[in-house]
C-alpha cells in the first residue's frame, strides 16, 4: 500500500468512526450544526500525551489517529467531510424535505464559493455557515437561490475595510459609511479639544458574521460592518434584570434607564449630549468605588440611607448601620430600628435596611469576580464597572455633529456599553 493510500483508508475510517460517534447520539441536523464547533475543537486539539475529554466515541483509535496523520489543512478537509456526512445520515431523506432543503454536499460547494474574507470572518466557519445560512441569503435578497445571493455577499464585503479608528493600526473591519463616521468623531473631538478621551480606547472590533446576541433570530450588525464594541470587557452587555439598578441608583442618585439614557438615545450635537455622558460616567466612577473596600461602601451605605429614607447617619450609627448589614445573615431588624431611631419612618426603614442588606451581599460577591466579563453580571459590574469609556468619546460617537451612531449603552431594554452602530435608517443596502 502506498503512503498516499494509507492516508486515504486513515481518513475513510477516521471520517466513518466520527460520523458513528456523532450519529448514534445526535439525531437533529440543528443539534449537530450547534455542537459541532465544540466537537471539532477536541478533535483539532486532540493530544494522546495528555488526559482529554472527548465525545463519547471520538476515543476510537480511527478518530485519534486523524491529528498524528495529518496536516492542519488535511485535517480540517477531513472534518468537514466528518461532518457533512454525519448531516447527510442523520436526514437522509432529502425527498421528504422541504423543497428549499440542500443536501450537505451542495452547502459544502456554496461554502467554497464564498469569498476568504467572508468564509474567515463567519462565526464557527463552516459548522456556523450552516447555521446563518438560510438568514444570510435571505437577508441579500435571494432566499432560494444560493448562487444570486453569494454573489451579492461577496460583493458587499468586497467593500469592507478596517475602521482606522481610533488610529490606523485599528484593523477591525467595518463598511465604508461607518468608517467614515469613526472619521467624523475624530474629528469633532479634535476639534473640541477632547481628542484624548480617545486615547484611552484600547480596543475596536467586533466585525463577525454570527446571530445577534440579543436577538439570536436575527444577524448581528456587526455581521455587515455597520456596528464597532470598543473596549468590550470594560463596557459590557448586561441585560437589565442583571444590572442591580437599585443599588446603583442609591449609591449614586443616577438612574441608569433615566434622563441621561433617554437624552443620549435621542441623539443631538455633541454639547447636549456631553452632559449625560458625563453623569453615566461619574455614576459608573462612584459605584465602583462604593464597592472597592468596607471604608468605600459604609460611605455608601450612607449616601444610600439619605437618598432612600432622607436620614443622615452620624459617623457612630453609620458604623453601626454598616455592621448590622454586613452581619451574615445581615440582622434587618436591628438595622430597622436603628434608622426608625434616626428619623426614618417605618416603612423607609425596612426598605432601606433590606437594600443595604443587598448591598452588602453584593459587595461579598463582587469581590470574588477576578476579570471583566464581556456579558456583565450584577457582580462583574458591582467590581469592574459597566461605562469605563470616557464620555467625550461617547458623546461624540452618538452626537449628531460627530458620529452619529446609535449607542446601546442607551437602550431601553440590556444595555451594551460597548456596541455603537449606524441607525436602520444610516444602514446601507446589501445589494
Amino acid at each position: 500500500m502506498t503512503a498516499d493510500a494509507n492516508v486515504d483508508q486513515i481518513v475513510k475510517n477516521g471520517v466513518e468512526a466520527i460520523v458513528a460517534a456523532i450519529t448514534s447520539r445526535v439525531g437533529d441536523r440543528e443539534a449537530l450544526i450547534w455542537l459541532w464547533p465544540q466537537l471539532e475543537k477536541q478533535l483539532i486539539a486532540y493530544d494522546g500525551h495528555l488526559q482529554t475529554t472527548l465525545f463519547p466515541g471520538f476515543e476510537a483509535a480511527a478518530v485519534t489517529a486523524l491529528p498524528q496523520a495529518l496536516d492542519p489543512p488535511e485535517l480540517a478537509a477531513t472534518l468537514r467531510l466528518a461532518l457533512l456526512t454525519a448531516l447527510d445520515r442523520i436526514s437522509p431523506a432529502l425527498e421528504a424535505a422541504p423543497a428549499s432543503a440542500a443536501s450537505a454536499a451542495a452547502i459544502l460547494a456554496e461554502w467554497n464559493k464564498l469569498s476568504a474574507f467572508v468564509r474567515n470572518n463567519i462565526n464557527g466557519g463552516f459548522a456556523g455557515f450552516q447555521n446563518i445560512r438560510s438568514r444570510l441569503y435571505a437577508q441579500f435578497g435571494a432566499p432560494s437561490n444560493p448562487a444570486k445571493a453569494i454573489d451579492r455577499v461577496n460583493a458587499y464585503y468586497s467593500q469592507l475595510s478596517g475602521a482606522g479608528f481610533p488610529k490606523a493600526s485599528f484593523k477591525s473591519p467595518v463598511h465604508p459609511v461607518l468608517k467614515a463616521r469613526l472619521a467624523n468623531t475624530v474629528a469633532l473631538l479634535t476639534a473640541k479639544g477632547a481628542a484624548a478621551a480617545l486615547t484611552r480606547i484600547k480596543s475596536v472590533g467586533g466585525f463577525n458574521i454570527r446571530p445577534n446576541v440579543n436577538s439570536p433570530t436575527r444577524l448581528s450588525n456587526h455581521s455587515f460592518g455597520w456596528a464597532v464594541d470598543i473596549d468590550p470587557a470594560i463596557n459590557p452587555n448586561v441585560e437589565k434584570d442583571n444590572l442591580p439598578l437599585a443599588i446603583i441608583e442609591a449609591f449614586t442618585g443616577v438612574d441608569l434607564y433615566g434622563a441621561e439614557s433617554v437624552k443620549l438615545r435621542a441623539g443631538g450635537l455633541y454639547d447636549s449630549l456631553l452632559p449625560a455622558a458625563i453623569v453615566l460616567s461619574k455614576a459608573n466612577t462612584a459605584f465602583v468605588a462604593a464597592f472597592a473596600n468596607a471604608a468605600g461602601l459604609k460611605d455608601g451605605m450612607g449616601n444610600a440611607t439619605k437618598r432612600l429614607s432622607g436620614v443622615t447617619l452620624p459617623a457612630a450609627k453609620l458604623t453601626t448601620a454598616h455592621q448590622l448589614a454586613t452581619a451574615v445573615p445581615a440582622k434587618l431588624t436591628d438595622l430597622g430600628t436603628l434608622l426608625q431611631g434616626a428619623g426614618a419612618t417605618p416603612a423607609k426603614a425596612k426598605s432601606t435596611a433590606r437594600l443595604l442588606a443587598d448591598a452588602a451581599d453584593l459587595f461579598r460577591r463582587a469581590a470574588k469576580v477576578t476579570t471583566p466579563k464581556i456579558i456583565g453580571t450584577d457582580a462583574s459590574v458591582t467590581r469592574f464597572g459597566f461605562f469605563n469609556l470616557a464620555p467625550e468619546a461617547a458623546a461624540g460617537l452618538a452626537a449628531s455633529d460627530g458620529g452619529g451612531l446609535r449607542w446601546l449603552g442607551a437602550a431601553t431594554k440590556t444595555k451594551d456599553y460597548m456596541h455603537f452602530e449606524l441607525a436602520e435608517t444610516d444602514q446601507p443596502k446589501l445589494f
